[in-house]
């Protein structure tokens, strides 16, 4: 059974308000968000962990490449990372 809460002065059903977290670490970053069980959830979507290496790379051709792609250039390609 889903809840829904309505706000009695108006009659009106209330939105529940999004909830995230962005930890914008020196040297690991990453990013969490409350989900609809009320638990905290962090976000994983390279599929290599949860943090992701606070490294960005700007490429030709206004590529970008952020986390552990970008830390593949940080040798190569060191004044662009």
């Amino acid at each position: 059974m889903a809840k829904i809460a309505i706000n009695l002065a108006t009659g009106s059903i209330q939105k529940e308000d999004i909830i995230v977290g962005i930890d914008l670490g020196t040297t690991n970053s990453l990013v969490a968000f409350i989900n609809p069980d009320k638990q905290p959830q962090v976000i994983n979507d390279t599929g290599k962990g949860l943090l992701v290496p606070s490294v960005i790379h700007f490429g030709q051709n206004e590529q970008v490449a952020v986390g552990n792609e970008a830390k593949e250039f940080l040798t190569s390609d060191p004044s662009n990372t």
